[in-house]
């Protein structure tokens, strides 16, 4: 769901889930959550653009990590982003502007999918095929209307899951169009396979890591993301 939307010139944050845009919420920024379905969040940003002055778009949240040496927490900042329909270079003044800030952070190739990516071998293929770093639902369509609307955008995520990590199913059990986790969708896959209960406690540590890095990066960033364009 979308807040308010005001008047003055601000950033919008697009991320995934509930729990990720009440972290992105500030003041000059508006956020989107997309919920995993790239069709809603097309829909979404673009009713959000055409209400007031947009600095910028950043695509904020967790993500999952597809190179070896990527630990949960790790924060990432990409430089580009590669979609099924292209890719597209960060607004590089931004992309200096948050590392200037995110001093821990690492600049890499982010690739965007229409679905999540649970096994570890599809994240091998994945960063065989792009080079890409980490894996998020949000960032191409960001980058692809951010391109179209001619406005800068930038890729600010944490990672949650390593590239060798299964996720279990019910950790892929869709969201609500609302951002929220559907816990009757949780319960019926746990019901169905109580075995991946182990595995779901492992992501669940791994996801408070991932979260617990991106709350700190986002009161380092303060107003509007540090987006350079807004004043």
């Amino acid at each position: 769901m979308q807040s308010s939307l005001p008047s003055t010139v601000r950033v919008i944050a697009v991320c995934g889930m509930q729990s990720e845009e009440r972290i992105a919420r500030g003041s000059f920024i508006t956020t989107i959550c997309g919920s995993g379905h790239s069709t809603l969040l097309e829909a979404r940003l673009t009713s959000a653009l055409a209400t007031g002055t947009v600095a910028g778009l950043v695509s904020f949240g967790i993500s999952g990590g597809l190179h070896a040496a990527l630990e949960p927490g790790t924060l990432v900042l990409g430089r580009r982003v590669v979609g099924p329909d292209g890719q597209w270079d960060a607004d590089a003044g931004w992309l200096n502007a948050l590392g200037r800030i995110c001093r821990n952070a690492i600049s890499a190739v982010v690739v965007g999918s229409d679905f999540p990516i649970g096994s570890a071998g599809a994240k091998r293929e994945l960063h065989a095929l792009s080079g890409a770093s980490i894996v998020d639902t949000e960032s191409h369509i960001v980058a692809q209307i951010a391109c179209r609307y001619a406005l800068p955008f930038a890729v600010i995520r944490t990672v949650a899951d390593s590239a060798s990590r299964d996720l279990p199913p019910v950790a892929l059990v869709p969201l609500k169009r609302d951002g929220r986790p559907d816990m009757a969708g949780v319960l019926v896959s746990l019901a169905s396979i109580p075995t991946q209960l182990p595995a779901l406690a492992r992501v669940a540590l791994d996801a408070r890591r991932a979260y617990g890095s991106l709350s700190r990066i986002r009161r380092d960033l303060s107003i509007g993301f540090a987006c350079p364009y807004l004043f």
